[in-house]
Formats: C-alpha cells, structure tokens, sequence
C-alpha cells in the first residue's frame, strides 16, 4: 500500500520550523502551526536547545511553585539529587483555538464523513515547556535505590507520579488541564479526528530499552484520545515527515482501508481501537464546546501556514 500526499488532511503542531517546512513540503494539505519557544524571542539561539536551569534559581519559577504545591514528581527529583533541566517557559502549546479552526476549516473544505483529519503534535516544547525529561520508570528505580539507605523513605506512587510529571512538563496544573479538556474536544465535537504524538524525544521506543514504556505510558497517562503514538528519533533517522509517510501506511493496513483508514490504534492508551466518532453541528455551533474554553488572551503566540 502506499500513501497519496495529497489525500492526506491535518494539522501538524512543533516548534522546529525546520520540520514544518519539510512536512509541509510533502503533505501540502497539513496545516503547519509553529509553537513559539525561547529560541524565537532570544533567549537562546534556534537549532540548539534551551540551556540547563537550576532548581534553586529564581528563573525555575515552576520547579519551585510545584515543589511548593505538593509535586511528587518534583519532590522525588529532588530526593534523588537532579539539580537542573532543560526548562523552557516560552515555549508549548499556549491557545488550542488555532488547532480547532483549522480542523473546522478542513472538515469544512472536505464534507466526506468518513474522511480522516489527523491532528499531528510534537512532544518536546509543543506539548510540554522542557526540552526532555526523567522518565518516571527511571525515577521509581532511583528512589528504591535510595530508599535502601536512607532513613527517610520516599513513598512511590506510580499513578500519580505520571500525573505530577504531566502537570510539570505541561508547565502547571492549568495548561495540563487544558490540553485535556482540548484533546476531549477534538475526539467528541468533531468527525474522524485522530491525534497522533509525532516526536523526536529519543525515549520513545528506544531499541537499547525495549521494554521501557515510560514515554508511551505517560502519552496514556495525558488522555485517553490520543489515537497513536510515533517515535521518529530511532526507526526513521529523525525524519518526521518519512515517519508519518511510513506510519499512515500501516494505520491504513491495520484498518483494512483503501483510501481513508478507520483509526488503527497502536497508540499508548488502549481505547479499544477505533472509536466512534461524532459529526459536528456545523462550524462553531457545537453544544458543548464553549464549556471547555478558557479565558483567551489577545497575545498570539502560534503563527499558522496553510
């Protein structure tokens, strides 16, 4: 089977214009929308990434607030002696509004029911604000280490250190709660959306750890409407648009389609494989959607090329 560039309809969200640029120059029908991160407002030079910050520095306003508001994640970092990351505050996704309108704009354009509109977005400063992070398995092992030794030990609770981790990456309870309440949107109040995480961040299937799943589980852990989850870093060379080339075939294998596949899900969440979807009541006429919309600022932090 193989893929017709232009049959293919979505959004793709990253922060790398360098990857928009290649994307959009394969698939013409994606809407590329760039995520502003530090890089783009000078704080330090594109193509490299965001420098270390330290805990105890006043420019981590974040690690501190979550130390401050009961973060395990945060808490268990500290206990086993991480000093610093790679925190980028300007950078993530800020307003989803500009995803919405461009899915409503292409189910528009293209009437078909069955037609799929695929929701791209990168991991690394798109969903979250950090370049990389601890993975939580790799924590939890940590912390049994050191609670060996130590007369104080850290309790472990995996579930909610897979939530605290989100609340930090995401940059605070808020955004995590957003990002929810959008994903929820885009799986009930549009047709035949599928999201799809496409990204670079080399723990997602790294083949030297083969059993580790703590990027996938934590995608599952973020929502259950995430349809697929796509590490470019290992299997395709970093190469996001070869990835989405090569993952939309075997989406489309999986689902036994020819022309628009029915949602094969290999993603992180187990929802059961393809689920139902729901037609719209027509561009911004959607019954439940306004509950979900948060105070909007007028500062526009996402540009959008079509």
């Amino acid at each position: 089977m193989s893929i017709d560039p232009k049959t293919v309809y979505g959004v793709f969200l990253d922060n790398d214009q360098g990857h928009l640029d290649k994307m959009k120059s394969e698939f013409s029908n994606i809407t590329m929308i760039k995520i502003l991160d530090g890089s783009d407002v000078g704080v330090y030079p594109k193509g490299t990434m965001p420098p270390s910050v330290s805990y105890s520095s006043k420019a981590h306003d974040l690690f501190n607030l979550e130390i401050k508001g009961g973060n395990t994640y945060c808490q268990a970092l500290r206990y086993i002696g991480q000093t610093e990351d790679h925190y980028d505050k300007n950078a993530g996704i800020k307003y989803w509004d500009p995803v919405l309108e461009a899915v409503e704009t292409l189910q528009v354009e293209h009437p078909d029911p069955d037609e799929i509109i695929y929701v791209l977005l990168d991991w690394d400063r798109t969903i979250t604000t950090f370049e990389g992070y601890y993975p939580v398995e790799d924590l939890i092992s940590k912390i049994e280490e050191k609670n060996t030794t130590s007369d104080s030990k850290f309790p472990i609770d995996r579930k909610q250190l897979y939530e605290d981790q989100l609340r930090y990456l995401l940059g605070g309870w808020t955004s995590l709660r957003r990002a929810r309440s959008y994903l929820e949107i885009l799986a009930t109040e549009y047709r035949n959306v599928q999201v799809w995480i496409l990204t670079n961040n080399g723990s997602c299937d790294d083949p030297r750890r083969p059993d580790d799943r703590s990027f996938r589980n934590m995608v599952a852990a973020l929502s259950p409407h995430i349809n697929r989850v796509v590490g470019a870093a290992w299997l395709y060379g970093g190469n996001k648009t070869r990835a989405l080339t090569s993952e939309l075939v075997k989406s489309r294998s999986e689902s036994g389609a020819t022309g628009s596949d029915s949602g094969g899900n290999s993603s992180a969440s187990s929802n059961g494989g393809s689920r139902k979807t729901r037609r719209r009541h027509g561009p911004g006429r959607s019954r439940t959607r306004g509950r979900y919309h948060l105070r909007k600022s007028k500062k526009k932090v996402t540009t959008i090329r079509r």
